[in-house]
C-alpha cells in the first residue's frame, strides 16, 4: 500500500503554508497585543484567502467551494493551524449544504457564497 502524498496535494500544502507564512504570521503580534485586527487587515486577509484559492475548502466546486477531499483539507488545516490566535479561522469553512435542501435553496446559497467570494477579491 502506497501512503505517499501525491505531487498535487503537496503543492496544495505548500500553497497553504505560503498563505500562513505571508498572510497570517505577520499579523500574529498585532492580534496578540490588541486583541483584535483592524477592519482593513481583516478585509485584506479575506481577499488573500480567495487569491490563494483557499475559500470554501470543505465545499464542492458546484457549490462554490474548492472541492477538496478530507485529506486535502487536513493538509491545508495543518499549515493554517501553525498560526496563533485562531487566525486559521480566517480561511472560512462554511457549514456544509444540507442534503435535504431543495434545489432552489442550494442554488440561492451557492450564488450568495460565490458573490461573497467575488466581493472579497476586490
Amino acid at each position: 500500500m502506497d501512503l505517499s502524498i501525491d505531487k498535487a496535494d503537496l503543492e496544495l500544502k505548500a500553497r497553504a503554508r505560503r498563505f500562513a507564512e505571508t498572510q497570517l504570521f505577520p499579523v500574529e503580534v498585532e492580534l496578540e497585543l490588541n486583541g483584535h485586527l483592524p477592519d482593513a487587515v481583516k478585509a485584506r486577509l479575506k481577499r488573500a484567502v480567495v487569491d490563494h484559492g483557499l475559500n470554501g475548502v470543505n465545499h464542492a466546486r458546484e457549490h462554490g467551494g474548492q472541492g477538496l477531499s478530507i485529506l486535502q483539507q487536513t493538509l491545508v488545516n495543518e499549515e493554517l493551524g501553525k498560526a496563533t490566535g485562531a487566525l486559521w479561522a480566517v480561511v472560512w469553512h462554511p457549514a456544509p449544504l444540507g442534503r435535504e435542501m431543495v434545489r432552489h435553496q442550494r442554488r440561492r446559497r451557492r450564488l450568495h457564497y460565490r458573490a461573497r467570494a467575488c466581493r472579497r477579491r476586490r
